[in-house]
């Protein structure tokens, strides 16, 4: 069932949604969902564009002491100075950083004066400060939303920078691997975060940042407009992902809203068609200029071998 909805109301990039007639679900490709608002990363597909309904954002904000997590609840109430919270995601595990970054990340946070929540795959670390706080798992988006978070250091997976991004944290990125460089360079770019070279961090390069995120109140003013463009939409997102599946509904599929780039074969969504015509008329450019040159060589050529001979009968007489 979860692949049938998810090929339904979904699509993989340079993929066409699966089809298959046994399915009893109703058909509702017409329309395919997407996250897209300003800020986000809205589908560059040719043909698709036209049909898709951006229904990205966050509802039902939970909060934390509803998920029995009371002991994170007073932690964060009670942290007057802030606290950073530090987490690489569900993919990348933090218990895997090197041992020197992981000191470097110590010996800073031991200085300052705000908490820190990290979430890590271990009970605890030598050498732990008294204001580090660690979790085996923690409820990412329900932290973020807590008004005492001044920081999020974070991988830069696409969920954490949308989240972070809707609650107007700024960032500190440690990307790792495919779209997280991408993803925190925006940021910057945005002017609500900084990065950091996981192959080369410092407790100088921890510090520095970390002291200019908490301290430099542009990084946080950036976040709190990021944040408020992010909410500033005339539905919530479940209200407009509930609207758009009835209405194709309603509209037995809404036909009209079905692109043609659905119907498309695998070649020429990839424009293959297209490059091969193009290949086809370079390629007949190049033959008609080398059969010209040909002719003009072959001219040259008999003009000389005419101009040899006359030299020649001359010198005969």
């Amino acid at each position: 069932m979860e692949r049938e909805i998810g090929n339904k109301l979904g699509k993989t990039t340079l993929k066409t949604p699966y089809r298959d007639s046994r399915l009893d679900l109703p058909v509702i490709s017409s329309l395919l969902y997407c996250g897209s608002t300003a800020l986000d990363y809205a589908p560059t597909e040719a043909g698709y564009k036209s049909t898709l309904a951006g229904v990205n954002g966050f509802e039902n904000i939970i909060n934390i002491m509803k998920i029995g997590l009371r002991d994170i609840q007073d932690y964060i109430d009670s942290a007057t100075e802030g606290v950073i919270f530090f987490s690489m995601g569900s993919i990348i595990q933090g218990s895997t950083l090197p041992e020197t970054t992981r000191d470097a990340f110590l010996k800073v946070f031991s200085k300052l004066k705000q908490k820190v929540l990290w979430k890590l795959e271990v009970e605890s670390l030598p050498g732990q400060p008294a204001n580090v706080k660690i979790s085996k798992w923690l409820p990412q988006s329900d932290i973020l939303a807590h008004p005492n978070v001044r920081v999020f250091i974070s991988h830069g997976g696409l969920m954490s920078t949308l989240e972070a991004s809707y609650h107007g944290v700024p960032i500190l990125g440690i990307p790792c691997f495919g779209d997280q460089h991408q993803n925190i360079l925006r940021v910057q770019e945005s002017g609500y975060g900084l990065a950091l070279d996981l192959t080369n961090i410092t407790e100088t390069s921890v510090a520095w940042s970390l002291d200019e995120l908490l301290n430099n109140l542009r990084y946080s003013s950036k976040a709190r407009q990021i944040s408020q463009v992010f909410r500033d939409q005339p539905q919530t997102p479940m209200e407009r992902a509930v609207f758009w599946t009835e209405y194709v509904l309603r509209h037995n599929g809404a036909a009209h809203m079905r692109s043609s780039a659905l119907d498309l074969h695998w070649f020429q969504h990839l424009l293959l068609d297209v490059l091969a015509f193009v290949i086809l008329i370079v390629g007949c450019f190049l033959i008609l200029i080398i059969y010209i040159l040909n002719i003009f060589l072959r001219a040259i050529s008999r003009k000389s071998d005419s101009h040899e001979i006359k030299i020649k009968t001359k010198k005969c007489i």
